[in-house]
């Protein structure tokens, strides 16, 4: 019995197994904002690419064989590789000079994406896409492309491939949650998919260890061989420790967090202690991961019982470098004045 699988399908199977289970599945999830928002942004660099191209010198939905690659298109999209099993869709592949039994070119494989940087796991993606090219060119690309939102005239390059080991260690894994379904595990992809609320709802019902913050899977895995298998159970195998002397740098007591996810209550490890000074000024920059850019530092600066409040913008990466000179010139007259902020971003 045939499936269809994608580039889309195995990035999701690196980021979340359940993921890849439900999508294969057929199921259809809510989109974040900003899974839209890269979808959007995805389609306008696709149409900015594809309009180089006269409308008939590019193929698109194209079953792949050698003699459809042999026709030389410089680029052909929604590539479908069919196998015995399953049919395969790749987003792009591109034509390039190089010695194949197509001629004196080959293809490498591309991925349009909606950020300003590589997309998660680009690289294996790009490598199981190139895996498949293989056979049919009979030349494994050495790199792939991604096309992205700050895309101007040149493509970022992947290198490739990785070892075959691993393409086939993906595709049986892919092969094994197409059948079963695997164990939830909440991540850090959650916030941004499809079925967050479904996971979620499904973790809190199953009382699941993945809903406590930092523990990995193999803490989890360590648990189970204890018996340990929920929050609940986790929960009643907290013992209080020494005090800390007010240390705030004690390391994380998941067993805590597990009472303090039970019982919806909120503990604190010790008191911290704070420096007087006559002054104290708090910080809190805002950025845009995807561009590695720090548009916004605010400022909340607090003397003599009266507080003054301070945004700095940047519109660009070029303009980060003034907003961090304002900043400082917002400080250098301060006296004596203690930093507060947010976290480790800061």
């Amino acid at each position: 019995m045939h499936f269809r699988l994608s580039e889309r399908i195995v990035a999701s199977y690196l980021l979340c197994k359940t993921k890849a289970h439900l999508m294969l599945a057929g199921e259809v999830g809510s989109k974040t904002e900003f899974e839209s928002l890269l979808d959007e942004t995805a389609g306008r660099v696709r149409d900015k690419f594809l309009n180089q191209f006269a409308a008939d010198s590019y193929l698109n939905n194209a079953v792949l064989s050698r003699s459809v690659l042999k026709s030389g298109v410089p680029v052909i999209t929604n590539a479908v590789f069919e196998e015995q099993d399953s049919n395969y869709v790749c987003d792009m592949l591109v034509r390039r000079k190089g010695e194949s039994v197509l001629g004196d070119f080959h293809y490498v494989p591309a991925i349009i994406y909606g950020g300003y940087s590589n997309p998660p796991h680009a690289r294996r993606v790009l490598s199981f896409t190139a895996s498949k090219l293989a056979d049919l060119q009979r030349f494994a690309p050495k790199q792939g492309l991604v096309y992205n939102a700050a895309y101007e005239q040149l493509p970022r390059t992947v290198a490739l491939p990785i070892k075959p080991s691993e393409i086939k260690k993906i595709r049986m894994g892919i092969d094994a949650v197409r059948t079963d379904a695997p164990t939830l595990q909440l991540n850090s992809h959650c916030s941004i998919c499809e079925f967050r609320s479904r996971c979620d709802s499904a973790a809190r019902q199953g009382d699941s260890l993945s809903l406590l913050k930092g523990l990995g899977p193999k803490a989890i895995s360590k648990l189970g061989r204890r018996g340990i298998f929920t929050v609940t159970q986790y929960s009643h195998t907290y013992r209080a420790r020494r005090a800390h002397g007010g240390s705030t740098g004690a390391p994380r007591q998941h067993a805590l967090q597990a009472m303090a996810v039970k019982e919806q209550k909120l503990y604190v490890i010790g008191k911290p202690e704070l420096p007087a000074s006559p002054t104290s000024v708090y910080i809190d920059f805002e950025g845009d991961p995807e561009r590695g850019l720090v548009y916004l530092i605010g400022a909340l600066v607090c003397e003599e019982g009266k507080s003054q409040q301070f945004s700095f913008w940047a519109d660009h990466k070029d303009e980060e470098s003034q907003i961090l000179n304002e900043l400082h010139n917002l400080l250098v007259p301060l006296n004596s004045f203690d930093v507060y902020c947010y976290g480790s971003y800061e």
